[in-house]
């Protein structure tokens, strides 16, 4: 019977596809603002924005390499960058589509922070 050493600083598949999953949204976020631009929206939105979205494209690097730091910069974040597409929908000229995409964009995101924690957790059992 041979021991397996199970390498602590390896992050599970489950961290690496929230973290993926995380990169994507980001990346749509900073994509949405600076170049589609579907509605003017404030420059403290934008702004704000781009910061978290920014600050999970960082988590996801860190996150990547099974940092628990960037798991939980990503947590943070994520949901600070969603609660920015919040007044959608109680715009009343919204655009059409812009509603949809940030429900689908919201439910993205806890899928992601679920995938996150769940595998910083498996990583976490793996070190102890």
């Amino acid at each position: 019977m041979t021991a397996q050493t199970v390498s602590t600083s390896h992050p599970s598949s489950m961290l690496r596809s929230g973290t993926v999953l995380a990169l994507a949204l980001a990346a749509l976020d900073i994509v949405g603002k600076l170049v589609v631009g579907l509605t003017t929206p404030p420059v403290l939105v934008v702004v704000l924005t781009i910061v978290f979205a920014v600050g999970t494209l960082i988590g996801c690097g860190w996150s990547w390499r099974g940092l628990g730091r960037g798991t939980w910069l990503v947590v943070v974040t994520r949901p600070l960058a969603t609660l920015m597409a919040i007044p959608l929908f109680f715009i009343p000229d919204a655009p059409s589509n812009a509603v949809p995409m940030a429900a689908v964009g919201s439910a993205l995101t806890v899928v992601a922070i679920v995938m996150l924690l769940v595998g910083q957790h498996q990583v976490s059992r793996r070190a102890s």
